[in-house]
């Protein structure tokens, strides 16, 4: 299954989706800007950085220099298309990443979102990368039905269900290799898989339901520069902040703080 590139609207697509233009060009050239002197100046060989992280390490006005590009009316419009009302950002979750391919490094198992705040939690995601993926950099590949397949989503909502919740502590048990990903889609044809082309500043949007995983890697791959933006529905920010302690986001206390 191919998708094809979309314009951002009002109205809401069929997840998941491309989307082109979501960040215009100086966009994407400040929060290069800024992973070159954050991500990539940290210890250890790590290559992301959660925006919780980039205020603790160098300050909040950073994390919300990087978050005011998400904060733009366009992609705002879609989420709340999406979710029908508004929205607020995840800070926790919202990443920015820098992944050379030369120098080796993990890559993201086959995984759903839905590993973050559960399977009953809608959440979306808009994954923007700052550089062209999906031939010369690595991109996501993604099942594109939901909730497939079947047998591994009802593993994620079993782990979730024994412990009451997704935690820190058994979130390891619902990332998926290869091997057992692949003998699930063999025996089940129906479920496709794609690798979208996506240009520097557009966005594949995919919801909490979207198995995923990073591209898998071909020789001459460049460096990837990424920002990935979660959000959820008002609504039910205020329970979730209080039965799980993350923080979301208003986009207007991103838009107006100093």
């Amino acid at each position: 299954m191919t998708l094809s590139l979309r314009d951002l609207g009002d109205s809401p697509v069929s997840l998941p989706a491309i989307f082109g233009a979501v960040l215009p060009e100086e966009s994407i050239a400040d929060l290069i800007d800024l992973i070159d002197k954050t991500v990539r100046t940290q210890e250890g060989g790590r290559w992301w950085m959660t925006l919780e992280r980039l205020a603790k390490l160098h300050g909040a006005p950073l994390a919300r220099r990087a978050l005011r590009h998400a904060a733009n009316e366009r992609l705002l419009t879609q989420a709340r298309a999406q979710f029908g009302e508004d929205i607020r950002f995840f800070p926790q979750y919202c990443i920015l990443r820098y992944y050379d391919p030369a120098a080796g490094g993990a890559l993201a198992n086959w995984h759903f979102d839905a590993n973050i705040l559960g399977p009953d939690v809608a959440m979306m995601n808009f994954w923007i990368p700052l550089v062209d993926v999906g031939v010369t950099s690595p991109g996501i590949t993604l099942v594109t039905t939901k909730r497939a397949p079947e047998a591994v989503w009802r593993h994620l909502a079993n782990v979730a269900a024994k412990d009451g919740r997704i935690s820190d502590a058994n979130r390891k048990l619902t990332l998926y290799d290869d091997a057992a990903i692949a003998k699930e889609l063999e025996e089940n044809p129906l479920h496709q898989t794609t690798t979208p082309v996506i240009p520097a500043g557009g966005a594949l949007a995919f919801d909490h339901q979207i198995l995923h995983r990073t591209q898998f890697l071909t020789d001459g791959m460049t460096p990837r520069y990424s920002f990935e933006v979660r959000v959820v529905a008002d609504s039910v920010a205020e329970t979730l902040q209080r039965q799980t302690g993350f923080v979301f986001a208003k986009p207007e206390q991103i838009l107006h703080a100093s």
